[in-house]
């Protein structure tokens, strides 16, 4: 299989740590780095060193090439939303971190952008791929748990962060930096067309910046369980992402394990 020539924009946490360090893998056979875009000119030697490819230090160098079949968008968080839509409207399919953009209008003017100019994009959103979380959705269909009717998801833990994505401006903050993967598992459960019913809360506790590190979060939708989502800093004693709560049993998981109980109805006295 041909692989995709691609380029990275940006190459720090995301571009370098995540996108990077699986297309060095031997599990990528999908991917030959030909370019990447950085603002900073040590963290494009870097890139250099590890690719061999070429590097730029903006990304509308890549409109002259016509040989790149792919663009992961890993820049600053505010940077998604132009920058994607400027590639989709010169014709690159992008693959692009989250947060997607800021608002759904946003989202939809790129969504129609990658259409009208016969191209695709798409948001990196991993986490539905997740061992714990398919198994999680294995364990619901098989009925053994009965009707669910409450799932909670705990993205948390007991930090402080100082780095951008503490700051507004940087279109930053745990509800678009975290929220994305619980908020997407969550979407994906209630399977629905509809707006569902949302409570929420965001507030600055202990991080260096303006934006939110805590989120608080409760979806309910007729028919469908209740969710409840937490990404909170100072969960120091958090053991589990996922608990889901059923008439039969219950299931826990970390992102590493996971154990339920349920009894058989047909097995205990009335």
């Amino acid at each position: 299989m041909k692989k995709l020539n691609t380029a990275i924009i940006g190459y720090g946490k995301s571009g370098y740590g995540i996108h990077g360090m699986f297309y060095k893998s031997e599990l990528n056979n999908m991917i030959d780095v030909k370019a990447v875009v950085e603002l900073d000119s040590e963290r494009r030697e870097v890139a250099k060193n590890d690719w061999g490819c070429d590097v730029y230090e903006d990304y509308t160098a890549i409109f002259a090439r016509d040989d790149i079949d792919l663009v992961v968008n890993a820049s600053f968080s505010h940077m998604h939303y132009p920058i994607t839509l400027d590639l989709l409207k010169h014709g690159f399919n992008v693959l692009c971190e989250k947060p997607f953009c800021e608002t759904a209008e946003q989202a939809q003017e790129m969504i129609d952008a990658a259409r009208e100019n016969n191209v695709t994009v798409t948001v990196f959103q991993q986490s539905r791929l997740a061992p714990y979380f398919i198994k999680m959705r294995e364990v619901i269909e098989s009925g053994v748990l009965g009707d669910i009717f409450e799932i909670r998801a705990s993205f948390s833990g007991f930090s402080r962060r100082y780095d951008w994505q503490t700051v507004q401006s940087y279109n930053a903050g745990s509800m678009r930096n975290t929220g994305p993967h619980p908020f997407d598992q969550v979407l994906y459960l209630l399977d629905i067309d509809d707006m569902p019913e949302v409570y929420a809360k965001l507030g600055n506790y202990n991080s260096y910046g303006d934006a939110d590190d805590y989120v608080k979060a409760i979806i309910t939708y007729p028919g469908k369980p209740l969710f409840q989502i937490d990404i909170n800093p100072s969960e120091c004693y958090g053991d589990y992402i996922y608990k889901v709560y059923g008439t039969h049993g219950c299931f826990k998981c970390t992102a590493t394990s996971y154990e339920y109980k349920y009894y058989v109805p047909e097995e205990v006295p009335e």
